[in-house]
């Protein structure tokens, strides 16, 4: 009988309805949606005797749509062709066919392009003739150069031939030039690109800034998820209190004690302030997206009347450390952008300050903070990046290294040289001394947990980046009233 099929779409992580065939239990299906939107995983069951029973196909897919493994199920038992796929690509990686849970059939592999890299044929689960994997490991390689190794030996008449491993490669790339990852498909969490069991009820999505005393709750009683519930909290408040990784219970405590107080004074207020006078700046969105063709984002920005931001940075060590400090201080109708910066350890402090600089230029470059500490792989270069990119692949193809191809120097601050142990941190705080931001992302998650860093700038965190590109150390203000840096 042909089997005929009703689909009715659930909620994320909800089950969808199926009639199948008469003799075939009812048939559920259920799709794991990522935060970013998209189906990772659909799964075919039937429940019998209150357990689920694997029936059908059960696919799995990357973060962009495009499919990573389709198994067939027949009643709990693999039974049909199960294939494998090239992650980003969609290209077949394998097939291997299974009858009552045992191979069974011609196990085939390909490259990325589609040529037969290697074959062998099972019988009833025995591997009987052609070459077959010991081991395949995956890599990932210079911005998006992905790799997969096989340790492969040869089998006749139902044994192994002697002396026959060989190892055959296969890489290919998921990027495309000029194009960055989908922003959609980031997010300031280590979402589990598996199901999770866990009381914690935002492991599949991001709560609301309602939620964030519930989320200092759980930061305080670091139960299951406290990895998601922090870096939420940051994502959410753009605020930190001390490292939770490195944090004793009383650390932890005390740290709990600062939220709690944050949440009374400045945070609570924040969606009446935004009501009231936030903006959505589009000079300050144009700093941030650094020419690209983005959509503003629709929820309003809202800062102190009054504040003062200070942004420190170290590199080096023993004598050798450089360190500076910007302070952006902007109070009723006067604002300043200073700078302090040593060349030594305890050596002579310099000072200047940009001119001209007003209220319009302080507050372009805080709100374009605010959305960059949201969005911080903005900052790439994405010419710089194919450029460093291509380079490195010609240099040496299987180079795995980020220092063979990211710049060591920092943009804007070119005498400083080569970047070592570099540090940096920021505080924003208004008229009273309260702190309204401070958290500085340097990770940042999606579908691939290292694609952060392989598209952000390479030193620590968002802010120093952003203003030393913004106020480069080499321009100077003269007598013509040109904008620059001036002794102080």
């Amino acid at each position: 009988m042909t089997a005929r099929f009703l689909l009715i779409v659930g909620s994320l992580g909800g089950l969808l309805t199926l009639g199948a065939e008469e003799d075939v239990p009812h048939v559920q299906v259920r799709e794991r949606v990522a935060p970013w939107g998209t189906v990772v995983e659909r799964s075919r069951f039937y429940v019998k005797d209150g357990k689920e029973v694997e029936h059908g196909l059960q696919e799995s897919f990357s973060p962009d749509g495009t499919v990573q493994s389709r198994y067939r199920y027949s009643h709990g038992k693999e039974d049909g062709v199960s294939e494998f796929f090239y992650d980003g690509i969609g290209a077949k990686q394998s097939e291997l066919p299974y009858k009552d849970a045992l191979e069974d059939g011609l196990f085939r592999t390909w490259t990325p392009d589609g040529k037969l890299l290697f074959e062998g044929n099972c019988k009833n689960g025995e591997r009987i003739d052609g070459w077959f994997d010991v081991r395949s490991t995956s890599s990932s390689g210079l911005y998006h150069r992905n790799g997969v190794s096989w340790k492969i030996v040869q089998w006749k008449g139902g044994k192994k031939v002697a002396g026959s491993t060989k190892v055959v490669e296969t890489s290919w790339s998921t990027w495309t030039s000029g194009q960055l990852p989908d922003q959609k498909m980031f997010i300031r969490w280590s979402w589990p690109s598996y199901p999770v069991k866990s009381s914690y009820p935002y492991l599949e999505k991001m709560p609301t800034y309602q939620d964030v005393p519930y989320l200092i709750g759980c930061f305080e009683k670091k139960g299951d998820a406290y990895q998601e519930s922090s870096d939420q909290l940051q994502a959410l408040t753009r605020v930190q209190f001390g490292n939770p990784w490195l944090q004793s219970d009383p650390e932890r405590i005390e740290a709990t004690v600062k939220w709690r107080a944050w949440w009374e004074d400045i945070g609570k207020q924040r969606p009446g302030l935004q009501t009231n006078r936030g903006v959505r700046d589009a000079e300050a969105w144009d700093l941030a997206r650094r020419g690209r063709d983005l959509p503003m984002p629709e929820e309003p920005q809202v800062i102190p009347e009054a504040y003062v931001l200070d942004v420190h940075f170290s590199s080096g060590d023993y004598e050798g450390v450089i360190s500076e400090t910007l302070t952006i201080k902007r109070n009723g109708k006067d604002a300043e952008l200073i700078r302090s910066y040593s060349t030594r350890r305890n050596g002579l402090v310099t000072e200047e300050r940009w001119q001209p600089f007003g209220v319009k230029d302080a507050d372009r470059a805080v709100l374009a903070i605010g959305y960059l500490i949201d969005r911080p792989w903005l900052l790439n270069d994405e010419a710089d990046i194919e450029k460093r990119y291509w380079a490195a692949e010609k240099k040496n193809p299987k180079g795995e290294s980020m220092g063979k191809w990211c710049d060591d120097k920092l943009k804007g601050r070119e005498s400083y040289g080569a970047l070592y142990y570099p540090g940096a941190g920021f505080e924003l705080r208004d008229a009273s001394g309260k702190i309204w931001w401070n958290s500085d992302p340097d990770h940042w998650y999606g579908e691939n947990p290292n694609r952060f860093n392989e598209t952000h700038q390479p030193v620590p965190g968002t802010v120093f980046p952003f203003l030393t590109a913004l106020y480069p150390e080499s321009t100077r203000s003269d007598a013509d009233g040109k904008p620059g840096w001036k002794a102080r």
